[in-house]
């Protein structure tokens, strides 16, 4: 792991990672506003108003949900001390989580069509290309903040090349670990471009698109972070497990105006594939099972309820006026 570099502002220190990160929240926030004013009859505060509770409660629930799972080393010092709340706010300690973060932004769609009588679908429809544009940058300038790194694999010459893997000090040789911030920008990156191709005709379908290929494509990398991972019991990775939960959210709204018996077959499917990923993760990290049968194995998995949702979401936009599909389900 390399240093962190800091710079000074103001005459505090404050890690050059998070200058750049806020720099690049308020690029995407101007991007979005500019989307969304570019609209037909779209008012400009609606947007500005968006922008900001999305930047305020994707702080604090990205925040709430690290430190809720930290709690103890972040609010209690080394002898069991309670420090109080004053490490909540201050983000020099420990990070954010990425589920929160997400979580704060739809929450923040839902408070805006509250207060302004807008609609959540299109406000989430605009920030869709910038969010995840956001997202792939973040996780790009990952490594200056310490974070980001996965397993060693000097012992593989053929994988120790960047950007695949990040080279850092050691006390007698360099070592190298997978990228897997770089894996993931990357990722990203090609999550965007798809939504700037698939065409959409319903309000919301393109932020569901967003949505379950950001989950479809986040999981695999992050069950090689090695750096910062939040556990809840000794085999919930909360990450991963937030971005099962969001492609089984937009399974269910996909779903709408689906027969019953379609609905539950595909739940039940969505389901089904989210216990075989947990018992996967289960036996990635607690057995000696080799990893080279066990990624095959959750790729497949995670593809096919990928495959399922971004399926019913297209039925979904198809849908006429009267809720019957044009297509057979």
């Amino acid at each position: 792991m390399s240093e962190i570099p800091f710079v000074s502002i103001l005459g505090r220190q404050v890690s050059a990672y998070a200058v750049i990160a806020a720099a690049l929240c308020v690029l995407a926030a101007a991007a979005f506003v500019c989307v969304w004013s570019m609209q037909k009859k779209k008012p400009l505060w609606h947007g500005i108003l968006f922008a900001f509770l999305s930047g305020l409660l994707g702080l604090f629930l990205g925040r709430a949900i690290y430190c809720a799972v930290r709690a103890n080393s972040v609010f209690f010092d080394e002898i069991g001390d309670y420090r109080g709340l004053t490490p909540f706010f201050t983000m020099e300690e420990g990070s954010l989580n990425a589920i929160g973060i997400l979580t704060g932004c739809l929450l923040a769609a839902w408070v805006t069509g509250l207060i302004a009588k807008a609609k959540a679908a299109e406000l989430l429809d605009c920030a869709a290309i910038p969010g995840v544009t956001l997202f792939a940058l973040l996780r790009l300038i990952e490594p200056a903040s310490g974070q980001g790194y996965g397993p060693l694999v000097n012992e593989y010459p053929l994988l120790c090349f960047s950007p695949l893997s990040i080279a850092g000090g050691g006390d007698w040789e360099v070592r190298w670990s997978i990228s897997v911030c770089f894996i993931e920008a990357l990722l990203l990156f090609a999550v965007a471009a798809a939504l700037l191709k698939i065409p959409v005709r319903r309000n919301g379908a393109r932020a569901l698109y967003a949505l379950t290929l950001i989950a479809g494509t986040q999981i695999i990398p992050e069950i090689l972070r090695q750096d910062n991972v939040l556990w809840i019991f000794i085999f919930a990775p909360v990450t991963q497990m937030g971005y099962a939960a969001l492609l089984v959210g937009c399974l269910v709204l996909a779903l709408r105006g689906a027969d019953r018996k379609t609905a539950v077959r595909e739940i039940a499917l969505m389901l089904a594939g989210v216990v075989l990923l947990v018992g996967a993760e289960f036996a990635y990290d607690k057995t000696d099972w080799p990893h080279e049968a066990l990624f095959p194995v959750m790729i497949l998995i995670l593809s096919l309820m990928a495959a399922m949702t971004l399926r019913r979401i297209h039925l979904w936009d198809k849908q006429t006026m009267n809720g019957r599909l044009r297509h057979a389900a």
